[in-house]
Protein backbone atom coordinates (compact mmCIF):
# COMPACT_ATOMS: atom_id res chain seq x y z
CA UNK A 1 0.00 0.00 0.00
CA UNK A 2 1.05 3.46 -1.28
CA UNK A 3 0.27 6.80 -0.08
CA UNK A 4 1.10 10.15 -0.89
CA UNK A 5 -0.37 13.75 -0.64
CA UNK A 6 1.79 17.29 -1.43
CA UNK A 7 5.44 16.42 -0.65
CA UNK A 8 5.77 13.21 1.11
CA UNK A 9 5.29 9.36 0.75
CA UNK A 10 4.03 6.61 2.81
CA UNK A 11 4.14 2.89 2.23
CA UNK A 12 3.36 -0.51 3.84
CA UNK A 13 5.66 -3.18 3.01
CA UNK A 14 4.66 -6.99 2.46
CA UNK A 15 5.51 -7.58 6.06
CA UNK A 16 3.56 -4.81 7.45
CA UNK A 17 6.17 -1.99 8.48
CA UNK A 18 6.11 1.38 7.50
CA UNK A 19 7.82 3.55 5.27
CA UNK A 20 8.63 7.71 4.93
CA UNK A 21 9.91 9.95 2.59
CA UNK A 22 10.30 13.37 1.14
CA UNK A 23 9.63 16.64 2.83
CA UNK A 24 9.31 16.83 6.63
CA UNK A 25 8.89 20.38 7.27
CA UNK A 26 5.92 19.74 9.54
CA UNK A 27 7.07 16.58 10.99
CA UNK A 28 4.92 14.18 8.53
CA UNK A 29 7.37 11.41 8.30
CA UNK A 30 6.84 10.65 11.79
CA UNK A 31 10.84 10.32 12.56
CA UNK A 32 10.79 12.71 15.82
CA UNK A 33 12.38 15.53 13.23
CA UNK A 34 11.39 17.70 10.64
CA UNK A 35 14.62 16.70 8.59
CA UNK A 36 13.39 16.01 4.51
CA UNK A 37 14.65 12.86 3.38
CA UNK A 38 15.11 11.74 -0.29
CA UNK A 39 15.25 7.92 0.53
CA UNK A 40 12.26 5.94 2.30
CA UNK A 41 13.33 5.30 6.15
CA UNK A 42 11.66 2.88 8.44
CA UNK A 43 9.36 4.42 11.03
CA UNK A 44 7.52 2.80 14.29
CA UNK A 45 9.57 0.01 13.91
CA UNK A 46 7.61 -1.34 17.16
CA UNK A 47 4.40 -1.60 15.44
CA UNK A 48 2.94 -3.30 12.43
CA UNK A 49 0.02 -1.37 9.83
CA UNK A 50 -2.89 -2.32 8.23
CA UNK A 51 -3.78 1.12 6.34
CA UNK A 52 -2.07 4.59 5.62
CA UNK A 53 -2.69 8.00 4.36
CA UNK A 54 -0.96 10.77 3.75
CA UNK A 55 -3.08 14.36 4.23
CA UNK A 56 -1.23 17.40 2.84
CA UNK A 57 0.81 17.98 5.93
CA UNK A 58 0.05 14.98 8.31
CA UNK A 59 0.02 11.65 8.21
CA UNK A 60 -2.42 8.87 9.48
CA UNK A 61 -2.03 5.02 10.06
CA UNK A 62 -3.84 2.32 11.63
CA UNK A 63 -1.58 0.02 13.09
CA UNK A 64 -3.14 -4.24 12.83
CA UNK A 65 -4.71 -4.04 16.25
CA UNK A 66 -6.92 -1.10 14.25
CA UNK A 67 -5.53 1.48 16.49
CA UNK A 68 -5.29 5.43 15.10
CA UNK A 69 -2.15 7.24 14.88
CA UNK A 70 -1.31 10.49 13.55
CA UNK A 71 1.45 13.15 13.30
CA UNK A 72 2.98 16.06 11.45
CA UNK A 73 1.29 19.33 10.81
CA UNK A 74 -1.75 19.69 13.11
CA UNK A 75 -3.02 23.11 12.97
CA UNK A 76 -6.09 23.61 13.38
CA UNK A 77 -6.54 20.37 14.92
CA UNK A 78 -6.06 17.79 12.26
CA UNK A 79 -4.63 15.29 14.00
CA UNK A 80 -7.57 14.69 17.12
CA UNK A 81 -5.38 14.60 19.89
CA UNK A 82 -6.29 17.62 21.76
CA UNK A 83 -3.96 19.92 20.89
CA UNK A 84 -3.05 22.08 17.44
CA UNK A 85 1.00 21.39 17.98
CA UNK A 86 2.59 19.85 15.44
CA UNK A 87 3.85 16.17 16.62
CA UNK A 88 7.09 14.91 14.40
CA UNK A 89 6.56 11.83 16.14
CA UNK A 90 3.39 9.01 16.10
CA UNK A 91 0.70 9.80 18.77
CA UNK A 92 -2.40 7.68 18.77
CA UNK A 93 -5.70 9.21 18.87
CA UNK A 94 -9.05 8.20 20.55
CA UNK A 95 -7.33 5.37 22.46
CA UNK A 96 -9.85 2.72 22.92
CA UNK A 97 -11.93 3.02 19.79
CA UNK A 98 -10.66 0.41 16.71
CA UNK A 99 -10.60 1.51 13.26
CA UNK A 100 -11.05 0.66 9.80
CA UNK A 101 -10.52 3.21 7.85
CA UNK A 102 -8.96 6.85 7.59
CA UNK A 103 -8.04 9.87 5.03
CA UNK A 104 -6.57 13.42 5.30
CA UNK A 105 -7.25 15.86 3.87
CA UNK A 106 -5.41 19.63 3.55
CA UNK A 107 -6.52 20.83 6.84
CA UNK A 108 -8.99 17.50 8.34
CA UNK A 109 -9.04 14.45 8.87
CA UNK A 110 -12.09 11.46 8.98
CA UNK A 111 -12.06 8.22 10.00
CA UNK A 112 -14.48 5.17 10.01
CA UNK A 113 -14.16 2.89 13.11
CA UNK A 114 -15.10 -0.97 12.99
CA UNK A 115 -19.16 -0.52 13.94
CA UNK A 116 -19.14 1.80 10.74
CA UNK A 117 -19.24 4.89 12.72
CA UNK A 118 -18.02 8.58 11.74
CA UNK A 119 -15.19 10.35 13.38
CA UNK A 120 -13.41 13.82 11.95
CA UNK A 121 -11.58 16.37 13.46
CA UNK A 122 -9.33 19.70 12.22
CA UNK A 123 -10.79 22.37 10.04
CA UNK A 124 -14.37 23.16 9.72
CA UNK A 125 -14.62 26.67 7.69
CA UNK A 126 -16.43 25.36 4.97
CA UNK A 127 -18.55 22.24 7.25
CA UNK A 128 -16.28 19.85 6.10
CA UNK A 129 -16.98 18.25 9.29
CA UNK A 130 -20.50 17.62 8.50
CA UNK A 131 -21.95 18.87 12.64
CA UNK A 132 -23.92 21.72 11.23
CA UNK A 133 -20.99 24.15 12.38
CA UNK A 134 -18.02 26.07 10.96
CA UNK A 135 -16.16 25.37 14.35
CA UNK A 136 -13.27 23.69 14.21
CA UNK A 137 -11.74 20.66 16.35
CA UNK A 138 -8.90 19.80 17.83
CA UNK A 139 -10.44 16.02 18.95
CA UNK A 140 -12.29 13.66 16.87
CA UNK A 141 -15.82 14.24 17.26
CA UNK A 142 -18.29 11.50 15.96
CA UNK A 143 -21.12 12.58 13.48
CA UNK A 144 -24.45 10.92 12.30
CA UNK A 145 -24.09 8.70 15.06
CA UNK A 146 -27.81 6.85 14.10
CA UNK A 147 -26.35 5.58 10.58
CA UNK A 148 -23.52 3.24 9.76
CA UNK A 149 -21.12 3.86 7.22
CA UNK A 150 -18.62 1.33 4.93
CA UNK A 151 -16.49 3.95 3.05
CA UNK A 152 -14.95 7.73 3.55
CA UNK A 153 -12.84 9.64 1.68
CA UNK A 154 -12.40 13.83 2.15
CA UNK A 155 -10.79 16.31 -0.28
CA UNK A 156 -9.09 19.20 0.14
CA UNK A 157 -11.62 20.97 2.17
CA UNK A 158 -14.51 19.00 1.69
CA UNK A 159 -15.68 15.21 2.87
CA UNK A 160 -17.68 11.88 1.31
CA UNK A 161 -19.28 9.18 2.99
Amino acid sequence: MISTHEHHTMAIDVNSNLWTWGNNTFGQLGDGTTNSKLLPQEVLQDKLFKTIDAGSYHSLAIDKEDNLWAWGGNYPGRLGDGTTDDKPYAVQVNAGTKFTAIAGGENHTMALDTSGKIWLCGSNMYGQLGDGTNANSDTLIQIMQDINFKSIAVGDNLSWL
